[in-house]
């Protein structure tokens, strides 16, 4: 959570508004591509003055979510409904564009309006929200139960007791690495049963809980029984996950009573199951009976498959099983628990649908299940992913572009100890080696340089690029010392100056030079153009402002969307004011400007370097 230091002066300010996380859910947001998601925070308003904090309810204007525009996310429609006492930002929507590996990953800030109040205006909020964004481009995490863990799936309990071992799933991308801070959803969809309360999960409901798996891949929840005997099923799934992953539970004990003349009647549970070709489903198929006849001594149920399916008799079986074939079996029906559970069912070698029927040995309907999936399997991303940055910008003749270029890698082979890359250029620029600020650049030619990757940060960089003397565009490539894709540059443009037609002017401002903007909040900008020679007023002017930024910075001419550009016409006194917003700065930012198609320079370039704070 952000937080800035309010100064003496400040002290006094009102109606500052605090956000924080909501206790529970993840601080790591994993959303698929372009579908809609959900934000939960607190909030709370706050008056300060030099002796008194007074913290009361946050009845204010909606919540506002400024977004780091690099993968696309839009803040949509927000709306504000409360959920356990917290707060949920709604219409936020993923974008479209994901890169070859599973996710991207972007931050969020999550803020609330200022309250405007003496002495100053406007007033700024104090603290913020800020959360990371995984975006997947599919439902590629793994949800499955560990080895260790193995002993939640099959336990029984007696009536109005706690299980014994606590249900635990971990959750990994197709390339079988582990994801943290991220949600799992447990949920007990059959039997009586409730989850044992827990401060650190969100509780929806007795049978309905959200956990997050925090610093490891792992999630678990603790089952109480309740006073009904048979089978409890509990769900565990992820929002981005491929598969559920299901426990059967039993709760033995008491038995139902049997209604004369009428036949046993069979219950089935484990349909809608989904896994890979060659896996084992999430649970085995089971039933529960009703109205067992009395005196009928051992009862058998008979299990048979269709499909690309197979009961998988290595694994161990709760009840005793006899193999018929592979794809049927008889078990001997439980009456203390009056269920019968089958072997695991191992999924065929080719994609479709596994169907299974089950009858008893006595008089008894047939349960049936209609719909277990067994999915292609996913091809792991086996060479290094390079994404490439700082593409489409714009550069007078002879001048530096304003960002080097860089790029982000993914699926780092562990066993390669110094990967370069290899960055070239093809038209009027050159590498200026004058200006690095990257460890490891070696210099190949004025057109072309290697740089060593910076593992820490799956990060390399360039020097800075210097427009040659003709405008046209200039284009890169990158490409690694291990097995790569290759990184493209396809924008990058020189100009020719700009002769100004009427007046050589150029743009101050009067703020400071060095202007702090508190991170989550929006400072006014007094800018004033003036003739150069005499430092004259030049009204009746069209200013326009641009903003460029580093990767991850999040700043905008607006408070509730993404805007890097501003215009407006200079008064009588040649000033026009500008808002400027800063979610978040990791790097910096420049502010260029043009005036009725001359350029009108700023006095200075306008560096931001602000902490964030935690």
């Amino acid at each position: 959570m952000g937080n800035s230091t309010l100064s003496p002066a400040e002290d006094s300010m009102q109606g500052v508004v605090f956000v924080r996380f909501a206790d529970g859910y993840p601080t790591t947001i994993d959303v698929v591509a372009s579908t809609s998601f959900p934000v939960f925070h607190s909030v709370a308003s706050v008056s300060l003055d030099a002796t008194v904090t007074k913290v009361g309810p946050y009845n204010g204007p909606t919540l506002y979510s400024v977004v780091s525009p690099t993968l696309g996310i839009t803040p949509g429609s927000v709306q504000r409904t409360a959920v356990n006492g917290d707060v949920s930002c709604e219409g936020l929507r993923a974008g479209a564009s994901v890169s070859g590996r599973d996710y991207d990953q972007t931050n969020l800030v999550a803020h609330a309006p200022a309250v405007s109040g003496p002495p100053f205006n406007p007033a700024y909020s104090a603290q913020y929200a800020e959360y990371s964004v995984r975006q997947w481009r599919s439902n590629t995490a793994n949800v499955t139960i560990p080895a260790q863990y193995s002993s939640g799936d099959g336990q029984s309990a007696a009536p109005n007791t706690q299980f014994p071992h606590v249900l635990v799933v971990g959750v990994t991308d197709s390339a079988s690495n582990p994801v943290n801070y991220t949600g799992v959803t447990f949920q007990i969809t059959t039997g009586d049963a409730t989850f044992v309360r827990d401060s650190n999960k969100v509780f929806f409901s007795d049978t309905l809980v959200l956990a997050d798996t925090e610093d490891s891949n792992l999630a678990g929840i603790y089952v109480k029984a309740g006073p009904n005997a048979g089978t409890v099923i509990v769900k565990a799934s992820s929002a981005v996950g491929r598969q559920d992953v299901f426990f059967h539970l039993q709760i033995s004990g008491s038995t139902q009573p049997v209604t004369p003349g009428t036949p046993m009647t069979l219950t089935p549970f484990g349909d809608g199951q989904s896994a890979i070709e060659g896996a084992d489903f999430g649970r085995p198929l089971a039933v529960t009976a009703s109205n067992i006849p009395s005196g009928s001594g051992t009862i058998k149920i008979v299990f048979s498959l269709t499909g690309p399916g197979v009961f998988d008799y290595a694994r161990p079986s709760a009840d005793p099983t006899l193999q018929v074939t592979d794809q049927q079996c008889t078990v001997t029906l439980d009456k203390s628990s009056q269920s019968a559970t089958a072997p695991y069912v191992k999924a065929g070698n080719s994609k479709g649908t596994v169907t299974a029927v089950a009858s008893a040995t006595v008089q008894s309907n047939t349960a049936k299940w209609n719909n277990l999936a067994v999915l292609a399997p996913v091809v792991p991303i086996t060479s290094m992913t390079l994404t490439p940055s700082n593409d489409g910008q714009t550069a007078l003749e002879n001048t530096d572009f304003t960002l080097p270029l860089s790029v982000d890698a993914a699926n780092v082979p562990a066993d390669a100890d110094v990967i370069t890359i290899t960055f070239t250029l093809n038209g009027p620029a050159v590498f200026d080696y004058t200006k690095v600020f990257f460890p490891g650049v070696k210099k190949v030619s004025d057109t072309e340089c290697s740089v060593v990757l910076d593992k820490s940060r799956l990060l390399a960089e360039t020097p800075c690029l210097k427009a040659g003397s003709s405008a046209a565009t200039v284009t890169a490539t990158a490409t690694a010392s291990v097995a790569s894709n290759t990184a493209h540059w396809n924008n990058l443009t020189v100009m020719a100056p700009t002769v100004p037609v009427t007046i050589a002017a150029e743009l101050v401002m009067t703020n400071p030079t060095d202007i702090y903007v508190p991170a989550g909040s929006t400072q006014q900008v007094i800018w004033k153009l003036q003739t150069i020679a005499g430092k004259d007023a030049v009204p009746g002017k069209n200013v326009t402002l641009a903003l460029e930024m580093s990767d991850g910075t999040v700043a905008s001419f607006s408070a509730t969307s993404a805007q890097t550009t501003y215009s407006q016409k200079t008064d009588p006194n040649g000033m026009i004011s500008t808002p400027l917003f800063i979610g978040k700065v990791p790097g910096g930012i420049m502010i260029t400007a043009t005036e009725d198609g001359g350029d009108a320079k700023p006095d200075t370039e306008v560096l931001y370097a602000l902490p964030l704070t935690e």
